[in-house]
């Protein structure tokens, strides 16, 4: 069947497109069906075929909120109800079955989750990790392997006793899933917001989640929703709402203690004093199991200043292991520019990211410190 809209004409058996003027997105019948529940003011969209991630906003400052136009060609709500975030939204069907989306205003708190559950790549996403990333994360992670292989032929160690736990922060569900598909099925992720929205996305996959950056006790809710692993342990108050909210679940929580190795007052983590005491509190946390302790090493240039943090932290785990917890075994140390010194110092867990999937778009977005 043909349908024609002003000067566009689109074949609807082959889902061509839809035609866009302004804010009004007309949708010819076979190309996509949209559900429109105005009780519930609840919008969801079923495409019949895949669609690009691409979604176009203009900004209205009278009501601070974001214009939704959609292309049906390149973006989809697929199969998401967004009822509490659909402030406005106008459409007509008519007896042909066209449905004419005249606007959709969402407020601002859906603001970069407009997405198509993580299946395909934006354009942007596309220029950061190439039209095959699939190729790249092979070839970084091979790559990668080789590193890990060679520290711990210096260490004098075996391969299976490092633990290589990449790290996705600011890497979209869409580049995860491919990942995925290369074999890695744990990520650490900095910040509990955008994990949260992740796990969510990437549900259909058998992925672990680890948590890895500074948790304030307002996110202990959302994070324990998910999070198989917590590697920034660093309070009491934060033990005491884990506690509480692990024990109303009924589930327990791998945790690593943190300990601020370079005396940096930008760090969290407890100072080497620090951390008899609270080690000997944790019996009093039934839910947390501690599984030892990880640290940042400073970011310098100067490869004995960034060792001697790795190896305050195996003196430390060595003491308290030996006089206070057995349990507290492991050490999480090591970043894509210093993992194989952490490895040479007794890493048994590394945290790489931009080793794997490339720079990120941020501030840290580089291997070393441009001056030491």
């Amino acid at each position: 069947m043909v349908t024609t809209f002003g000067s566009k004409t689109v074949d609807s058996q082959g889902c061509n497109g839809c035609w866009r003027t302004s804010r009004r997105i007309f949708t010819p019948r076979g190309c996509c069906s949209l559900l429109w529940h105005p009780s519930s003011i609840a919008v969801s969209a079923l495409a019949l075929t895949p669609p690009t991630q691409k979604v176009r906003h203009e900004s209205r400052n009278d009501r601070h909120h974001t214009v939704y136009a959609i292309d049906w060609r390149e973006s989809t709500l697929t199969q998401m109800p967004i009822a509490r975030h659909v402030t406005a939204a106008k459409t007509a069907q008519y007896l042909d079955g066209t449905i004419e989306i005249q606007y959709v205003v969402i407020s601002r708190s859906l603001k970069g989750r407009v997405r198509d559950q993580g299946r395909t790549m934006s354009e942007t996403e596309n220029e950061r990790f190439t039209n095959d990333p699939r190729s790249l994360f092979r070839s970084n992670l091979d790559e990668l392997e080789q590193r890990i292989k060679t520290a711990c032929v210096r260490a004098g160690r075996r391969r299976s006793e490092v633990r290589l736990l990449p790290v996705s922060k600011t890497v979209p569900t869409a580049v995860i899933r491919i990942a995925s598909e290369l074999g890695l099925s744990n990520f650490g992720e900095n910040k509990v917001q955008e994990a949260e929205g992740k796990a969510r996305d990437l549900a259909d996959l058998s992925l672990n989640w680890s948590i890895i950056g500074h948790l304030q006790t307002n996110k202990v809710n959302s994070m324990i929703k998910f999070a198989s692993e917590f590697h920034a342990l660093d309070s009491i108050r934060l033990a005491d709402a884990l506690q509480a909210r692990l024990g109303a679940e009924g589930r327990r929580l791998d945790v690593f203690v943190q300990v601020n190795t370079s005396g940096e007052v930008s760090k969290y983590g407890l100072s080497p004093n620090e951390v008899g005491d609270f080690v000997r509190r944790l019996p009093d946390y039934p839910a947390l199991i501690p599984r030892g302790f990880m640290t940042l090493a400073i970011f310098s240039r100067d490869a004995d200043k960034v060792r001697g943090c790795f190896k305050l932290l195996r003196q430390l785990r060595d003491a308290l292991r030996d006089r206070i917890s057995p349990r507290l075994d492991l050490l999480s140390m090591g970043m894509t520019s210093d993992f194989e010194m952490a490895i040479e110092e007794g890493a048994d867990v590394i945290r790489v990211g931009q080793a794997i999937f490339g720079p990120r778009p941020t501030k840290d977005g580089h291997y070393w410190p441009r001056a030491p």
